[in-house]
């Protein structure tokens, strides 16, 4: 009766509240955050009732073998991690290039600098 009653729909509408507040691909990202986070707040309201929370699984979410939604949503999400991966390197890289660019750009100033002044 504590289950059905309060319990239950405790726990829906807590992650209820969590999955309007992000798009399914947060959701998958900051699984580990979310249910890091769900362990600690519940255990405090699961207090209340004199219970304690052993610990908070979230799963990782799947469809009917007809239903491929699930599936593409996380290529998507793998291929995103990979484009920011890649763009973060290529910016360390650019960095780089700028940094020895400049680099050279002083040097050769540096050595026009020494050169004798004609006219």
């Amino acid at each position: 009766m504590l289950v059905d009653q309060t319990l239950d729909p405790m726990v829906s509408v807590y992650f209820k509240n969590i999955g309007q507040t992000k798009i399914l691909i947060q959701l998958i990202q900051e699984r580990n955050e979310i249910q890091n986070t769900s362990s600690r707040e519940m255990k405090v309201k699961f207090e209340h009732y004199n219970l304690e929370l052993e610990e908070v699984l979230l799963g990782t979410p799947s469809a009917s073998a007809s239903d491929n939604k699930i599936e593409v949503i996380l290529v998507q999400l793998r291929d995103r991690q990979n484009r920011h991966g890649e763009n973060r390197d290529l910016y360390v890289e650019g960095k780089g290039c700028r940094k020895r660019e400049g680099t050279k750009r002083s040097g050769i100033q540096g050595s026009a600098a020494d050169l004798p002044y004609r006219i």
